[in-house]
This record gives C-alpha cells, structure tokens and sequence, in this order.
C-alpha cells in the first residue's frame, strides 16, 4: 500500500494536517509521517509568503534540506545552453562550491531531467553512476543526488540538485515530498518570474 505521503495531493497535505490534528483517533499516519506532513505544510506555506524569485528559491532550498533530511541543496537558472548556480542553502561548514555555469552537453543527465520534466536519483550506493555527475559528486564530497525540473509558464525554468554526503540513496517518499515543495515553488515563481528577471552567467565549470 502506498504511504500516505506519496499519495498526497498538494491541496490534500494542509487537510491532512488538520484532519490529523483534530481528529487523532482516526488518524492513518505514524508518528514520522504526521512529523514529516506538519514539516511539508509549514514550509509551504513559508515558500507561498515568498514574492521574488530569490526568496522563493532560497526558501525552497532551505525546505529541502530540513523536511527530506539532506546535505544541501542548490537551485540554478537554466539560461540557453546552460545551467547558472542561483541560490544554495547547505549544512553548517559545508560547501555546494563557488558559483558557476554547467554546459549542458557536459551533463546528459541533468540535459534529460530538463528535457523529459522528471525527477532522476543518483548514489554511489547503486555503483553504476553516470560520469559527470559523479565528478561533481566527488568535487563535493557528495554520495547522492536528486534532481528535479523547476516548471514555469510550460517550460524548464530551473533545476533544483539535492545532495547527500552520506551513502545512500533518496527513495520513493523522498521523491514525493520534494516534488510536493518545488510544486509549490513552482506556483509562486509563476508569479514572480517577469520584471528583473536577467541573470548573468558566471565562469563555466569545466570537467
């Protein structure tokens, strides 16, 4: 049976939340779903109180890290031919590295998650890793990734890249929940993409 995370709707978690909350003996959560969906429903509404395209970014990042428990996580704009770091948000002391531009031709997996608007997993606990994206893994000392397409006006607008220094892999509720927050990212920067909206492109990064 699918938990009840990976089968909410973005409408359905605030209602999930209340229903839990005020009728707890016919609550159908563990004690680490109820946790995880009061997690998701406050940080989406932290993510909808956002105006600009930094603050939503920002808050996204930052909602990533805390509800599905990971490293860090970067959001990068993608601008022609390739992707510009943006916002990041990452543990104490640790490093995503200095702002740069990815070649998409360099990434052919991060190019498909743009191109087909699904989510890929990536771990060296699954031993067959594709090339450049275990470079960057390895350049940050990273054992996972998750990535997803930040969708906008019907096209790829961004990518968000979760990290993960330990070995393991990010599984199907992970996915969801993640899902779930750039979804509702995705609603707020439909709002704020517009005016102001140029973005420089720093130094390629070269593998």
């Amino acid at each position: 049976r699918p938990t009840l995370i990976r089968s909410l709707s973005i409408e359905a978690v605030p209602m999930a939340v209340l229903i839990s909350v005020g009728h707890s003996e016919h609550s159908i959560t563990t004690t680490a779903e109820m946790t995880k969906l009061l997690a998701m429903a406050g940080s989406s509404l932290v993510i909808e109180a956002e105006t600009t395209i930094a603050g939503v970014c920002d808050r996204l990042n930052k909602a990533l890290v805390f509800v599905v428990g990971a490293t860090g996580c970067s959001t990068s704009r993608v601008l022609g031919d390739y992707v510009v770091d943006a916002t990041e948000h990452a543990l104490r002391e640790i490093s995503l590295g200095d702002e740069a531009a990815y070649r998409l031709t360099d990434f052919p997996l991060t190019a498909e998650v743009l191109r087909t608007a699904e989510p890929r997993t990536v771990s060296f606990a699954d031993g067959d890793v594709d090339p450049a994206e275990a470079f960057i893994l390895r350049d940050l000392g990273m054992n996972a990734l998750m990535m997803l397409p930040i969708m906008v006006r019907g096209r790829a607008w961004g990518l968000v890249e979760l990290y993960e220094m330990r070995l393991r892999r990010f599984g199907q509720d992970d996915l969801a929940v993640a899902q779930f927050l750039v979804a509702q990212a995705q609603q707020r920067l439909e709002l704020a993409v517009g005016a102001g909206d140029a973005l420089r492109r720093p130094r390629v990064y070269e593998l």
